[in-house]
């Protein structure tokens, strides 16, 4: 069976996963199973925090003085295809924070909604971050997984 032509994106895309799978110890289904549960988490998380950057107008580690700040995370639980999981959920402190695709009473990720711009940004730019800094320290494989991808 002939490879499918893949583009140089999809190629580097893949080869990260490849990496990814090797750093994380990937010795069986559950682990691939819990290492997608920990990426939605992180996804959700960092996506509720840059919609929260977005309506208050400041980011995480800066200052204003506002009549509206941060008042710390609150966990919730949801429920994914791949099982249940915590997401550490943004607040304000005059409770106006209304998130957009992890609604307030929102339990399950069955929704098919696009995800906002805000949050494709803050995800890449994290996912990003925290793959160079992971990505420098030595891994080893333990078995040959990654092979499933490809």
């Amino acid at each position: 069976m002939a490879r499918k032509n893949r583009s140089p994106e999809e190629n580097a895309r893949r080869e990260k996963i490849r990496e990814l799978l090797q750093m994380a110890n990937i010795g069986s289904m559950d682990d691939i199973q819990h290492l997608f549960k920990e990426t939605i988490a992180e996804f959700m998380e960092n996506g509720l925090e840059a919609e929260l950057e977005d309506e208050l107008g400041y980011s995480k580690y800066d200052y204003k003085n506002t009549d509206n700040s941060r008042n710390g995370p609150s966990s919730k639980p949801l429920r994914t295809s791949f099982g249940d999981v915590e997401v550490s959920v943004s607040r304000d402190r005059k409770g106006e924070f209304e998130p957009q695709v992890l609604k307030k009473n929102q339990t399950s990720t069955c929704s098919k909604r696009p995800l906002p711009s805000s949050w494709r940004t803050a995800w890449r730019q994290s996912w990003m971050t925290s793959w160079d800094t992971a990505n420098t320290t030595t891994r080893t494989r333990t078995q040959p997984l990654h092979r499933i991808w490809d």
